[in-house]
């Protein structure tokens, strides 16, 4: 099993699609619930999340004027927040302390806080 911690479960590729928004909803209105399952106070300071869809639409929420700021591609903020990913393994563009420090505990799952992903588990995904 320790073997097969680093892979994806069928190791086969998945296409994308624009249902992907289903669970960029979810990890946006977990926020909270994502320090609240470690004990913490939640840190309510305004993100703004700007996210191309694989279609090239743009899903955002948010004011657009937070400093605090998340944008990139879907996939990869949908492979954080469900901890597939290290936010360092995707091209995330992650600028504030809020929108770090949310990234670095994202869980959109219900349950205990799950141990994440270390950097550089899985190799850097570019393109699309």
């Amino acid at each position: 099993m320790s073997r097969l911690r680093g892979l994806d479960v069928v190791g086969l590729p998945r296409p994308d699609t624009d249902r992907l928004r289903h669970v960029v909803f979810l990890g946006v209105r977990t926020r909270q619930f994502s320090y609240v399952t470690r004990g913490l106070d939640a840190d309510t300071t305004p993100v703004c999340v700007e996210l191309t869809m694989p279609s090239g639409a743009i899903w955002t929420h948010g004011e657009p004027a937070a400093v605090n700021r998340i944008a990139g591609r879907a996939r990869d903020f949908c492979r954080v927040v469900t901890q597939r990913r290290h936010v360092a393994d995707t091209d995330l563009r992650v600028s504030g302390p809020s929108a770090e420090g949310w990234m670095r505990l994202a869980q959109a799952f219900a349950g205990p806080p799950g141990e994440g992903r270390r950097p550089g588990e899985f190799p850097k995904e570019t393109g699309r």
